[in-house]
């Protein structure tokens, strides 16, 4: 993240203030809003008299007001805050922001000001955080904002003014005016104040967060499944609220097994709610009583037995949700809606069903759930719940035809009842179960609808997920602009969401979008972000993906050092979780990039660590990489009777691989070490079975390549047949164009041709192609001690260097 270290801002340093309630006012009563606005101007221009300000301006429903330093604006803010807060008529919100495009500024302040809440002050690591803190304030990261100044990312941070207004900062000789009243003895007046009311105020509101107890049955063990059943339902109802934070069923289960009490599993976890229940069966119908309780104060909030017959026991579970919901005092109950009268039966059918799948201990009790659960539709063919329930277990079974039917009827059922909120979930459902299906215009059409539905119903936690399968549609169809669009909207919404850290899986699509397009620099962005985020969540998976591309933009930039920084970390990963596959994979990877580096006593002592593996797991197609590699590394440090051994070993396995490829690869690079150990006649053998693969696979590049060597080997052994192939290859070469990286080695195999023919035009042509080659390849590489490394190790181009400058002297 990017901070700013100057003390006086040069660029213009700016404070947004916007009313909040002016916003849910002005379509119907322009009078009130310009009163408002008035209102909070006044006071702004009264209190900016007595402060270091440059400027203020009105800018739509708020104002901008420039100052020289972070520690005024602050100050100023503060101030307001302390000024305004507890009126009536409107609360506040204040960014602070500096940028040295004034227009860039005006534009991304009010961006930053969206992060706000009611009285708070937001700003970004952009400004200078030293000096903040030396002011006397903290603050909490809450998000973060795309800059377009900067092109990166910035934190985006929530000054705490709590413990500033504790501490008195608040100058009480400063005379502060509100309507003409003078605010001179504010702080004591208010203290009086709150001290008259605390008796009349409301209890304190706790954050919504709340674990539901599995339900005790009074019953025998038969009844069991009521419990259960009744429990998850509650817990999967209530988990619908996008305020909620629930404890997830299973937890509750494994709280349960370990016999921990509801109160202590509360406290434990940091809740401040906890909702018990029983449930007991009578001779006609059951009762039932429940209580929520307040962990914070030990307290009861609210409690109720209620007795309920028979044909109403599929109405507790929505009795409850709205009672947990209105005592919580969440806005979002239209996501409780009553259902249709459901057959008790069928209800019966459907909770003993689900909890023999859930806790069968043998496949005959788990075949006989899911009978009762088709036995549920047959009774009530409009039990919405249950076809779901079994659309979701019939696809985790695979059976993806029957899950796409079911939701189907779900879908068209919800409708007939004008259930729009089922009509938006089974949207979602099947646009998955035919997203799996590889039905991507059906699929997307699922999900378009369903967005559509989410943002009239005004119900946003789930429209990030929705956005991003649309993301992997469009990726999948080659639409990477459509796919960015959608993926960048899906990480917003998030962060307004306050959810930023659940974004880690969009951002590793994201970043790996920009990757395949070449965009290395965005994609750096996303997975640098993806790392850190993954490194918060414990989530050694994501983190791996992250650091996987992270080594391999650097590789491609041929910055070896940060690429090994990364592959190193990804390694000792890897070890952690015990996978040898993965581990081989990453030591391998760490062999090549040292290759690259031309540091091959690094490379193979990594090479050899993979091979240890590799040789464990038996993969023949891994083995014979890995070896060939080995052979490489060694030939390259002019072991070349070692590297022949290598190199026999993996053509054996590619043969029985009938891996072609492979086997070209290794005939080239055996007549390459018989070349250097001076027996010609036997690299001409291996170059021209290198060839023959060659012509076969139709490559003419690696054809120049090993023809390159044929013709010197051959001049070399004094075969007259060079010139022939020497014709040959010159043909072929005015046909096709260079491998980059065989351009050295064939244009110095060149030169030593015609050097050795006295063709000397010809011979310096070759030869500058050659150095050329290498210099460009050096220069690509991004720092110095990787450019010396490769100059002097590699023998080929440390030759070519050398023989270029002997005779340019």
């Amino acid at each position: 993240m990017v901070s700013d270290n100057t003390s006086k801002y040069k660029s213009p340093l700016f404070i947004y203030i916007q009313l909040i309630r002016l916003i849910e006012i002005e379509d119907h009563d322009n009078n009130k809003s310009a009163a408002l606005i008035g209102k909070l101007g006044s006071s702004l221009m009264q209190l900016a008299e007595s402060m270091n300000t440059v400027n203020l301006e009105q800018s739509e429903s708020g104002f901008l007001v420039q100052f020289m330093t972070i520690r005024d604006a602050l100050k100023f803010g503060s101030s307001l805050i302390s000024l305004t807060k507890g009126q009536n008529d409107f609360d506040i919100k204040i960014s602070v922001h500096s940028s040295k495009n004034e227009f860039i500024l005006k534009r991304e302040i009010k961006k930053i000001i969206s992060f706000s809440g009611h009285n708070e002050i937001i700003l970004t690591s952009t400004l200078n955080l030293d000096e903040i803190r030396d002011s006397g304030y903290t603050w909490n990261k809450i998000g973060e904002i795309q800059l377009d100044e900067i092109g990166d990312t910035s934190d985006v941070l929530k000054i705490d003014l709590t413990g500033y207004f504790q501490k008195g900062k608040i100058n009480k000789q400063t005379d502060l005016s509100f309507n003409d009243i003078k605010y001179r003895y504010l702080i004591p007046v208010v203290v009086l104040f709150f001290i008259g009311i605390y008796f009349l105020m409301p209890n304190k509101k706790y954050e919504p967060t709340i674990a539901v107890w599995m339900m005790e049955n009074n019953g025998n063990k038969k009844n069991s499944f009521w419990s259960w059943g009744m429990t998850e339902d509650i817990i999967n109802t209530v988990g619908k609220s996008q305020t909620i934070n629930i404890v997830p069923f299973s937890e509750i289960n494994t709280a349960i097994l370990n016999r921990e009490s509801p109160k202590d599993y509360a406290k434990r976890s940091g809740l401040n709610y906890v909702l018990i229940s029983e449930f007991t069966p009578q001779k006609i119908g059951f009762e039932l009583q429940y209580s929520l309780i307040n962990i914070k104060n030990d307290k009861t909030e609210y409690s109720k037995k209620i007795k309920i017959s028979s044909k109403q026991i599929s109405e507790i579970v929505g009795i409850i949700s709205r009672k947990i919901i209105n005592i919580l005092d969440v806005n979002d109950l239209k996501i409780i809606q009553s259902r249709k009268h459901t057959d008790p039966e069928a209800y019966k059918l459907y909770l003993k069903g689900k909890y023999l799948i859930n806790t069968g201990e043998s496949p005959a009790q788990i075949s006989e759930g899911f009978s009762l659960l088709e036995e549920s539709i047959e009774l009530d063919d409009n039990f919405l719940k249950v076809k779901s329930y079994l659309a979701n277990l019939s696809r985790e079974r695979g059976d993806l035809s029957k899950a796409r039917d079911l939701y189907t009827e779900a879908l068209k059922s919800a409708g007939d009842l004008g259930d729009r909120q089922g009509v938006q979930q089974y949207l979602v459902a099947l646009g998955d179960i035919l997203f799996e299906m590889e039905d991507f215009s059906n699929a997307m059409d699922c999900y378009r609808n369903s967005l559509s539905l989410y943002k009239e119903l005004n119900h946003r936690h789930k429209t990030p997920y929705i956005m991003n399968q649309m993301a992997l549609i469009y990726n999948h169809q080659g639409k990477p602009d459509s796919a960015i669009f959608f993926l960048e909207q899906s990480i917003n919404i998030s962060h307004e969401l306050k959810d930023s850290l659940k974004t880690v899986s969009e951002i590793l699509l994201l970043g790996n979008i920009y990757y395949n397009s070449g965009d290395y620099y965005s994609a750096l962005i996303q997975f640098v972000k993806a790392r850190e985020y993954s490194i918060i969540n414990g989530d050694t998976s994501d983190l791996s993906r992250a650091l996987h591309f992270m080594s391999e933009i650097f590789w491609n930039k041929k910055d070896f050092t940060q690429a090994l920084i990364y592959q190193k970390e990804l390694l000792e990963l890897l070890k952690e979780s015990g996978d040898d596959n993965s581990i081989a994979w990453a030591a391998f990877r760490i062999g090549s990039i040292y290759e690259n580096r031309c540091d091959y006593g690094e490379a193979q002592q990594y090479l050899k660590e993979s091979l240890k593996l590799r040789q464990k797991l038996k993969d023949r197609g891994d083995l014979a990489e890995t070896i060939s590699y080995l052979g490489l590394v060694t030939a390259k440090m002019g072991k070349y009777k070692k590297a022949q051994s290598y190199f026999l070993d993996s053509q054996k396995l590619y043969e029985k691989l009938r891996d072609r490829s492979g086997i070209g690869f290794m005939n080239h690079n055996l007549g390459e070490t018989f070349y250097f150990r001076k027996m010609y006649r036997e690299s001409e053998g291996y170059f021209r079975g290198a060839l023959a693969v060659w012509k076969e696979l139709e490559n003419p590049v690696m054809e120049i390549w090993s023809m390159s060597w044929l013709v010197l080997a051959e001049l070399k052994s004094g075969n007259r047949e060079f010139e022939v192939d020497l014709y040959l290859l010159n043909k072929l070469m005015k046909k096709q164009e260079l491998d980059e990286g065989n351009i050295s080695a064939v244009y110095y195999n060149l030169y030593q041709i015609y050097d050795h023919k006295n063709v000397d035009d010809k011979a310096g042509n070759k030869l500058s192609y050659a150095y050329n080659a290498v210099m460009k390849n050096i220069g690509n590489i991004q720092t110095k001690e990787d450019r010396n490394s490769c100059l002097e190790n590699n023998i080929l181009s440390k030759k070519i260097v050398q023989t270029w400058e002997k005779l340019n002297r």
